[in-house]
């Protein structure tokens, strides 16, 4: 996605602020009348679900892209609401999502915003639209490209997960890699979304290595550091590993990873 000036930025944040309402109860028991996802959360079959309504059609057709899940015993609910089809929709969408990754840890950000885009597809394409996303759909589009005419064109942009996760930590991972010198890294295995915190004085090939086991493995980031690092992170990450030096950290989580590694770096 492209950059925003600061004025841009301004002007986004703005009508970010102005279009995510809180779904109080009443509201969502009105729309488990209509809509079998939300009902399943209200019922207790499920325990979230992701959707999207239709709030206003004419003059423009006005959406809500929701979230509902129960909280404490509670049905709560965020609703993000936008006019049907802005250029800057899918910035606004990416905010949501990040903010329901905050108030909901479990939940990941490329899954979370990939997920509330494919409902909007799934109407527009219902309601006669022709969608596209430029980092995935090449044959989608060149398949229709003799329709272009008839049917309006709307970019629907997807977030790649290994992106997003090395867009955390600043994308990091493009300095010049260390030779004979110990760093502590991250990798990512977009197979079962898992981390892997570890050190080695050799990254590139330690990440290779496991490639050859699991292509889906990524480097995320990476820092000179000694042992006490990674035995910070392990420790402070232990409630969140799965086994060995990979653990499950949501976008929350790793945030704070990036944090606790800063403060290491500071008093170090």
């Amino acid at each position: 996605m492209d950059a925003f000036t600061k004025d841009e930025d301004e002007l986004l944040q703005a009508k970010i602020d102005s279009s995510c309402f809180i779904l109080d109860e009443e509201t969502i028991l009105n729309y488990a009348k209509y809509d079998g996802p939300i009902n399943n959360v209200v019922t207790g079959l499920s325990k979230e679900c992701f959707g999207m309504v239709i709030v206003k059609e004419e003059p423009t057709i006005e959406y809500g892209l929701i979230y509902i899940t129960t909280r404490n015993g509670e049905l709560v609910g965020d609703m993000l609401k936008l006019k049907f089809w802005e250029h800057d929709n899918n910035y606004i969408t990416v905010a949501f999502a990040k903010m329901l990754c905050t108030e909901n840890p479990h939940l990941f950000l490329s899954n979370t915003y990939n997920t509330l885009q494919f409902n909007v597809r799934t109407f527009a394409e219902s309601s006669g639209y022709l969608t596209y996303d430029r980092f995935s759909d090449l044959k989608h589009v060149e398949g229709h490209i003799s329709i272009f005419a008839r049917k309006p064109l709307i970019e629907i942009l997807s977030i790649d997960e290994v992106l997003i996760i090395r867009s955390i930590f600043d994308d990091i991972y493009l300095n010049p890699r260390p030779v004979n010198t110990h760093v502590v890294y991250v990798l990512y295995n977009g197979n079962d979304q898992l981390c892997k915190i570890g050190r080695s004085k050799h990254v590139t090939y330690r990440e290779r290595t496991l490639q050859g086991q699991q292509p889906e493995i990524e480097l995320i980031a990476f820092w000179e550091a000694d042992s006490s690092l990674e035995k910070s992170l392990h420790y402070h990450f232990r409630t969140k590993r799965i086994r060995g030096e990979w653990f499950k950290l949501s976008y929350s989580d790793l945030l704070d990873l990036k944090k606790q590694v800063e403060k290491f770096i500071v008093n170090n």
